[in-house]
């Protein structure tokens, strides 16, 4: 899909694909496996393709007080270029920013000290939309059918 998007299998031309080439290094993925995928796109252009590459965006600094955490986190944030920070569970902390500089904060983070587990673009509704029990059922009909579809790759929804 990156590959797709952004146009080129060159990871300096291809904001997107250096993106995921820059996940697939943290997530331990072989290196032969990712040039596969990268040789068998470029061989078939006229082929609609997708490799799936699922990685959630989190960092970590463990073992102290949640609110020494956060405050310690938001000051990186600032440093780094994050737009947002929030502790989760297990003292595992997440930044947000935009996805034109998502490779900068990660690169600013790590130089701070963050072990990154992962890292990724991922779309956030801006305004939550409300639905009744009957529009639920209808949507997580809908939900469960796509799903089914081997194109679909991921659902994202507004509903609150």
């Amino acid at each position: 899909m990156a590959y797709k998007e952004g146009g080129s299998v060159d990871p300096k031309k291809n904001l997107q694909l250096s993106q995921i080439i820059e996940q697939t290094r943290r997530a331990n993925m072989p290196v032969a496996t990712l040039q596969s995928i990268l040789k068998s796109c470029e061989n078939s252009k006229s082929q609609d393709k997708s490799y799936m590459l699922e990685i959630k965006s989190k960092f970590s600094d463990g073992g102290k007080p949640e609110e020494e955490i956060l405050e310690k986190a938001t000051d990186h944030a600032i440093e780094s270029g994050a737009e947002d920070v929030k502790v989760i569970e297990n003292n595992l902390v997440q930044f947000s920013c935009g996805k034109s500089n998502l490779n900068q904060v990660v690169g600013e983070l790590e130089k701070l000290g963050y072990k990154i587990t992962s890292a990724e673009v991922e779309y956030v509704p801006f305004n939550l939309q409300p639905l009744q029990d009957s529009e639920l059922e209808v949507c997580q009909k809908l939900f469960d059918k796509l799903e089914n579809v081997p194109e679909v790759v991921r659902i994202v929804d507004n509903i609150a």
